[in-house]
């Protein structure tokens, strides 16, 4: 068991970078997972969990990335709107 309670699904409007990172603290958690089309995942003792969370449309995936570096300019660019869409092998965000 994950110990992630499963029973409230939360919108991806609602989702923040400080909930998903709580919930991996948690539950011993590390390597947290956002592609868009894919509720959040993190790996739980192993295992890749989904947490509860919607889907997450690509301009979430991206509001996510630049909630999570706080002074920190995310490249407005055509790598990272495709990045947000999730393309095989693109799994860093891009900042300077």
């Amino acid at each position: 068991m994950n110990g992630i309670d499963m029973a409230d699904t939360i919108a991806a409007k609602d989702v923040t970078m400080a909930y998903l990172l709580q919930i991996l603290v948690e539950n011993k958690g590390s390597d947290l997972h956002i592609q868009a089309g894919d509720p959040p995942r993190g790996r739980i003792r192993g295992e890749l969990v989904a947490f509860p969370v919607e889907p997450l449309p690509p301009e979430e995936v991206v509001r996510l990335a630049k909630e999570d570096q706080p002074g920190r300019r995310i490249v407005e660019s055509a790598e990272l709107r495709a990045w947000a869409q999730g393309p095989p092998g693109a799994n860093r965000v891009p900042v300077s």
